[in-house]
């Protein structure tokens, strides 16, 4: 339990193995509830490698970003399907073909990583992460 008495939220590594570079090193999972969202979405500042991992299916409707996001749409095996760069603040995120998550990162993380469609991501829990690259 953290201060508020509330059990802290799953982040999860998230790493390019085309580039083999990180693009993030504490995305949460955004569909279990919107609350947590709000820092990340722009009302107040998260870390520089921060993210949200979200099933656009579920959430789409519900809001946009609060502020500029990059967008790495996912397939069911974390493949890189559609990437857009500088989304713009307060649109909801357009569904893609093939997609079945949607990764969204602060601005100019996929150009620094060159991160592109066909790229292989690999996605776990901090902790599974060391393991996972040996």
């Amino acid at each position: 339990m953290n201060a508020e008495g509330k059990a802290p939220r799953q982040q999860f590594c998230v790493y390019n193995e085309a580039n083999e570079c990180f693009l993030s090193l504490g995305a949460t999972l955004g569909e279990a509830r919107l609350a947590p969202l709000w820092r990340f979405l722009g009302f107040s500042k998260g870390r520089p490698d921060e993210g949200c991992w979200i099933r656009p299916q579920e959430l789409r409707p519900l809001f946009g970003f609060g502020a500029v996001r990059d967008l790495l749409y996912l397939d069911s095996t974390y493949r890189v399907v559609h990437v857009t760069e500088s989304f713009p603040a307060f649109r909801p995120a357009p569904l893609r073909s093939g997609a079945s998550s949607l990764l969204a990162l602060p601005p100019r993380s996929l150009s620094f990583s060159t991160t592109a469609p066909g790229d292989q991501l690999l996605i776990c829990a901090a902790g599974e992460m060391q393991s996972r690259l040996r």
